[in-house]
């Protein structure tokens, strides 16, 4: 009987779990926003953070989000985790992120 308990519980909590890394609204923060004049770009600048409960980014140099496509392109140094795992991109790497908010790739350009 303990088993299937534990095993019913377990089961649940991976579950829960799931659900809580989908669906989540995008946030973003920064210390500087700029809009294009067609309002299709917002620019993030200055110390960018980013969640959507797939990927979090902290401490971004700049995010240009394109609201058209849904998505995001991250530039410079940031730290970033996707799905758990934890990376670092510094600024002399000369790579850009490029994500669409909500899938399950990210993608690391040079």
């Amino acid at each position: 009987m303990k088993k299937i308990l534990l095993s019913t519980a377990l089961v649940f909590s991976v579950a829960a779990f799931a659900q809580d890394t989908k669906n989540k609204e995008p946030q973003f923060e920064s210390k500087s926003l700029t809009v294009s004049d067609d309002k299709k770009h917002l620019a993030f600048e200055k110390d960018v953070s980013y969640s959507d409960g797939k990927l979090t980014v902290e401490h971004a140099d700049s995010i240009v989000f394109d609201t058209e496509s849904k998505e995001i392109f991250i530039t410079g140094s940031c730290q970033y985790t996707f799905y758990g795992a934890v990376n670092i991109l510094k600024n002399g790497d000369k790579k850009q992120i490029k994500y669409k908010i909500g899938d399950d790739t990210l993608y690391v350009q040079h």
